[in-house]
């Protein structure tokens, strides 16, 4: 199932069809760039939900990343050792100093040996979706003191089919610790991650 999540995202959040706001879940054109808006925990939850995994899960629509951290989330993905991971599982890891969100995305590739990998996710550093590696000061660090978590959704909470991603009809407040579209801060700061010639 893990990879099936990634190509859905590369499928249908392409760079040039989807731009980078925090808040934004892919349906509106927050920035008026005239494209749509999405930030990463937006497009893992709408590429979840795409994908079947719905109504079980806390939230209808979407999480924000420090959800996707926290033990809670456990109960609803496998916490996946470094040494199994797969394209297409979920990698999150918590903010820098100073910023209030950290960052997620879909695991493309990742090398235990070598401690190196690459996310597809929507990041401020290429302006929404696209290919950005997984920094290494998150992979030098312990999922318990910041660092790379990585994660897989469990199969029990895979039910019906539901077409994504999400349409207006369906759209509705984000549950994202309170937060509203128009409060909502940066849910990642990945500029300094960024390698050239990664983006797609």
């Amino acid at each position: 199932m893990s990879g099936n999540l990634l190509e859905r995202a590369m499928k249908t959040y392409k760079p040039e069809d989807y731009g980078y706001s925090a808040g934004g879940d892919g349906t509106t054109d927050i920035t008026g760039d005239k494209v749509k808006d999405i930030d990463c925990s937006g497009l893992v939850s709408s590429v979840l939900r795409a994908e079947g995994y719905g109504m079980p899960f806390p939230f209808k629509n979407r999480f924000d990343t420090n959800w996707l951290r926290s033990k809670a989330a456990e109960k609803y993905f496998d916490v996946i050792d470094r040494k199994e991971v797969q394209p297409g599982d979920i990698v999150v890891w918590a903010p820098p100093p100073g910023h209030v969100y950290g960052h997620t995305g879909f695991v493309v590739d990742y090398d235990p040996e070598k401690n190196k990998g690459t996310l597809y996710g929507s990041n401020n550093s290429t302006n929404g979706p696209g290919v950005i590696n997984i920094p290494r000061d998150r992979l030098k660090l312990d999922s318990e003191k910041g660092g790379a978590k990585f994660l897989r959704p469990k199969s029990e909470y895979l039910p019906n089919y539901v077409p994504g991603p999400f349409s207006e009809s369906d759209k509705e407040p984000l549950h994202v610790a309170g937060a509203s579209p128009d409060t909502l801060q940066s849910d990642n700061s990945d500029d300094y991650y960024f390698s050239p010639g990664m983006g797609m």
